[in-house]
C-alpha cells in the first residue's frame, strides 16, 4: 500500500512541477522560452 502512495505522490508532485515549469515559460520572454524548450526536446 505505501509503495502505491509515494508512487501516486510523485506523480502528483511530477505534475504539479510540470505546472509550474509551463506557466515559468509563459511569463519569459519568447526567445528564452524557444532556447529553454530547445534544450528539454534535446533531453
Amino acid at each position: 500500500m505505501s509503495d502505491f502512495r509515494s508512487s501516486d505522490a510523485d506523480h502528483v508532485l511530477f505534475g504539479l512541477g510540470l505546472c509550474a515549469c509551463l506557466l515559468f515559460l509563459r511569463i519569459l520572454p519568447g526567445q528564452e522560452t524557444a532556447v529553454i524548450s530547445d534544450r528539454i526536446v534535446t533531453l
